[in-house]
């Protein structure tokens, strides 16, 4: 090796021999480089847990490691057209922001469609990205947020005319609002074929159910 570095060594301090060990130098680290990638990447995973959800063949979720043979990508059923239920709930979703502050006279009506706004576009990106899942747990909220909307509408209305009387309400009360009646089926009241109560049902989830809704949602449009 001395003998070859002695030989040559015009050649090697030459500009062109710098240029050539430079280009060499550097094809070996990224060689090294690119075989440590994988491990490093196999040890952040490990690290981390796959603390991801991930939609599951039977169309429930699960955190954490799962097999690959489990997991199923942009679960969706062929028979919605998500781009026709986007557009309209987009649309009902103008006529909620014109009709609520009409609607309700005590409750701060602006708070409400604040965190409705927030829920209707994460609803929407959810539908986009075909996670019905994720979709499904959004528009829960929205029937909660509907519900308390109601509630609060009917309290503080009973404290400013009627503080006397008393109430026996039933357990479904506020489960019929103007927001999710609305939002789910265009209308003002619920229509006796599809009841928004549906949606606080907290069965284990399945992607088929969720799927019917969704049907249900288009098919209330087109009727």
């Amino acid at each position: 090796m001395l003998e070859w570095i002695s030989e040559n060594y015009q050649w090697i301090f030459s500009g062109v021999g710098i240029v050539s060990l430079a280009a060499v130098f550097r094809l070996l680290q990224a060689r090294r480089h690119k075989n440590k990638e994988p491990l490093t990447s196999a040890i952040s995973d490990h690290r981390h847990g796959q603390r991801s959800s991930a939609i599951i063949s039977d169309g429930s979720t699960t955190n954490g490691p799962v097999a690959g043979r489990d997991v199923v990508i942009n679960n969706t059923s062929p028979d919605i057209g998500t781009d026709e239920l986007i557009s309209i709930l987009q649309l009902r979703t103008s006529k909620i922001e014109e009709l609520l502050c009409q609607h309700y006279h005590y409750a701060p009506v602006k708070k409400y469609l604040y965190k409705f706004s927030k829920l209707h576009l994460q609803h929407i990106s959810a539908l986009q990205k075909n996670n019905l899942v994720l979709a499904h747990e959004v528009l829960i909220a929205i029937y909660e947020l509907s519900s308390a909307l109601e509630a609060d509408e009917f309290w503080k209305k009973h404290k400013a005319e009627t503080p006397d009387l008393l109430y026996s309400l039933s357990a479904d009360m506020f489960q019929r609002g103007l927001l999710i009646c609305q939002y789910l089926i265009g209308e003002r009241s619920s229509s006796p074929s599809f009841q928004p109560i549906e949606m606080s049902l907290r069965s284990p989830q399945k992607l088929n159910r969720i799927s019917r809704l969704y049907q249900m949602i288009l098919k209330t449009h087109n009727l």
